[in-house]
């Protein structure tokens, strides 16, 4: 069962993640003018809650508007982010044969920054699946409209970055078939 709930939790946050990533690819587009210039965003090794900050920081840096527009988004993939760390990075312990209630040990967040205690956080199984269900319903279509937003910005001022990146997308799902 534990394999169950954590393959959800990460399924949903990869589906998020392609969105948040379309985010950073969009919002920058001074970084495809000379991609070795010091501060040019790397994403490559970037963890969810990386790819989280970075987006933040580009829109504050290019789309700042975007950025209070979209203010409640961040706050539910920052939730969401300690659900899906917890989840992928936790031990559970089953309180019951039929899987129905467990602890979840992680640290304990009134000893921060000090020695580190890991202690039971008790949850029923229905509420971990209500929980992600919950945050893919609230993330999912804004990102999405995020998304839709800094590419149409994109598109619009800058057509020739745009075009790259797009040729560059349909490279990559042609060679994995989708195309």
């Amino acid at each position: 069962m534990d394999m169950r709930l954590r393959g959800a939790t990460l399924q949903v946050s990869a589906y998020i993640e392609v969105f948040l990533m379309n985010v950073i690819y969009y919002s920058n587009s001074k970084q495809y003018g000379n991609p070795i210039e010091p501060g040019t965003p790397k994403t490559r090794h970037l963890t969810f809650g990386g790819k989280i900050k970075l987006a933040k920081d580009l829109l504050n840096e290019f789309h700042p508007d975007l950025l209070i527009e979209y203010k409640k988004l961040f706050e539910d993939l920052d939730k969401f982010l300690k659900i899906r760390n917890r989840m992928a990075h936790c031990f559970f312990e089953w309180l019951d044969e039929k899987c129905l209630s467990l602890n979840i040990w992680d640290n304990a967040d009134q000893f921060a920054g000090k020695l580190r205690f890991f202690t039971p956080k008790k949850i029923t199984t229905l509420q971990v699946i209500d929980s992600i269900n919950d945050y893919f319903n609230d993330i999912t279509f804004p990102v999405i409209s995020l998304q839709n937003e800094v590419e149409l910005r994109l598109k619009k001022n800058d057509p020739v970055v745009y075009s790259m990146i797009e040729n560059e997308v349909n490279k990559v799902l042609k060679k994995s078939g989708y195309l």
